[in-house]
């Protein structure tokens, strides 16, 4: 069995003692960043509970004098693309909280940074779809990318594979149904599938809804 650890979920924790460990964490890494899965492996605390103390991820990165995350540049057409890949699968206007992996490639922001709100990305969408900017046409099934030996879907018994592997707990927070009857399940793909990385166990982890949106499409 694999070396067990003890993670310490204190949320009285000094936020001094977060943000050192969080750079005693880089320093062993021999990094200038640090995701929320590589801290999850090697922080004294969990990744949620510097969420929750210092605000965000990203803050408690700048506060560490660490690199913060970049997110890829992702094209207006990207995300109509995006969008007719929803709409198609569900039949209907896509709705902002299903903006979400794995019927979404990208998480909500890209469309609210770039039109403000989810309804104007919807808007504009069904403005240059029916003026032809985007064909209209019945869409083919979605094809695997060259680079890709396997599909994004991950199927049933893959998803129990995983599920159970991770106690039916989110990786990162620790989240489960079992404690939390609220708390939704998903199968997170650690390095993201649209940059590459392949529906395998080693890639895949059990994330709860909240951390998942959180995630997006970094590696973490």
């Amino acid at each position: 069995m694999a070396k067990l650890e003890v993670k310490i979920y204190d949320r009285i924790i000094p936020k001094e003692d977060l943000i050192e460990d969080l750079r005693r964490v880089a320093r062993k890494l021999k990094k200038d960043f640090v995701t929320m899965y590589e801290y999850h492996r090697l922080g004294r605390y969990s990744a949620s509970t510097l969420q929750k103390r210092i605000g965000s991820w990203t803050e408690a990165l700048k506060r560490a004098g660490l690199k913060q995350a970049k997110a890829r540049f992702v094209t207006d057409r990207q995300l109509f693309e995006n969008m007719k890949r929803m709409w198609k699968r569900l039949g209907r206007q896509p709705k902002n909280y299903e903006v979400r992996s794995p019927l979404s490639e990208y998480c909500i922001r890209p469309y609210e940074r770039r039109f403000g709100t989810w309804i104007n990305a919807v808007k504009w969408f069904v403005k240059v779809t029916n003026s032809g900017g985007v064909k209209s046409a019945e869409l083919k099934e979605e094809s695997v990318p060259a680079n890709h030996k396997s599909g994004r879907t991950v199927r049933p018994a893959m998803r129990l594979t995983v599920l159970k592997r991770d106690n039916f707990k989110c990786r990162l927070c620790g989240a489960s149904p079992a404690t939390e009857a609220a708390v939704s399940l998903v199968i997170d793909h650690i390095k993201p599938w649209c940059e590459g990385g392949k529906t395998e166990l080693d890639n895949l982890q059990t994330l709860c809804s909240k951390c998942n949106a959180g995630k997006g499409n970094y590696e973490v």
